[in-house]
């Protein structure tokens, strides 16, 4: 029986007489065997840890929006006490100095709206400072014992609503991360 290489690469022989395949690879003719409890095991972890990982981002993604959320509302009411303050009568300092504007001042802030949602919080004046020289030479700066005001109006330094006053606030949110400082300037009204 005379046996000729077929036109194709492979090493498949045709059998001239009874026209069969013979020569062929035992792992061509077997079917296929599925997957094996070890290649099933590892697609389990690899999928679980593809998941795990989109859980921890999620997560986090969704705290720090939170936080995202509390920072806004807190610069919401920074922003309210700011013009509570503003939109207060300025307090000269020969009216009782420091302490005296940081009442006024107090009763000011604590009449600010609070962000929605926010019951709980507090607002403090922590100080009042105002702009000016301890000698006439000396250079401007901000202390809570300078007070060129005067209540008599033969005074050079008679009271004016451009002398300049820097108060300082505090907010503590409900969440107690959030606390935001921050300083005023206020001449007018």
């Amino acid at each position: 029986m005379a046996q000729v290489p077929t036109a194709g690469a492979d090493t498949s022989f045709v059998n001239v007489m009874g026209g069969g395949l013979r020569g062929a690879r035992d792992e061509d003719r077997r079917p296929d065997r599925g997957t094996t409890f070890v290649e099933l095991l590892v697609s389990i972890v690899l999928l679980g840890t593809a998941v795990a990982a989109i859980l921890v981002t999620l997560r986090t993604s969704t705290h720090a929006s939170g936080i995202d959320q509390n920072l806004a509302k807190g610069y919401e009411w920074v922003q309210s006490v700011s013009d509570q303050i503003y939109d207060t009568n300025r307090v000269p300092c020969y009216a009782g100095g420091s302490p005296a504007a940081i009442a006024a001042y107090q009763t000011a802030a604590n009449g600010a709206q609070k962000p929605p949602g926010w019951s709980a919080g507090s607002v403090t004046v922590t100080n009042v400072e105002f702009l000016g020289r301890a000698l006439p030479g000396d250079p401007f700066s901000w202390a809570a014992s300078f007070c060129f005001e005067s209540n008599v109006t033969t005074d050079p330094y008679y009271t004016s609503p451009l002398y300049t006053q820097r108060v300082t606030f505090t907010v503590n949110g409900p969440p107690s991360t959030i606390s935001l400082t921050m300083q005023v300037v206020k001449s007018e009204k």
